[in-house]
């Protein structure tokens, strides 16, 4: 199955890999690795993850990190909606 991240989601992935690697470069490779092998992980198992505190998502941990990916499964492909530290708040207050 197709992995389509939106642009909100790239954009918590890019920011949070910017931020760890200027404190440990070797942890932001780590991290990036970690993300990509989950990436996989749904492209051939979309519905390995329970599902999501918002209705029809889904809520990935991402192995070995303190990260997870809230996606949901459209049609053919799996939709990384965002990537969050498990420290922040979610769903944010305005999603019931």
């Amino acid at each position: 199955m197709k992995v389509e991240w939106l642009h909100e989601a790239r954009r918590n992935r890019e920011s949070q890999l910017a931020y760890i690697a200027e404190r440990n470069p070797a942890a932001a490779v780590r991290l990036g690795d970690a993300i990509a092998d989950a990436t996989v992980r749904l492209a051939n198992f979309p519905e390995i993850a329970p599902r999501g505190r918002v209705e029809g998502t889904r809520e990935l941990l991402i192995a070995g990190t303190p990260y997870i990916a809230i996606y949901r499964i459209e049609n053919s492909k799996v939709v990384i909606l965002r990537l969050l530290h498990d420290s922040q708040i979610w769903p944010p207050p305005e999603i019931p």
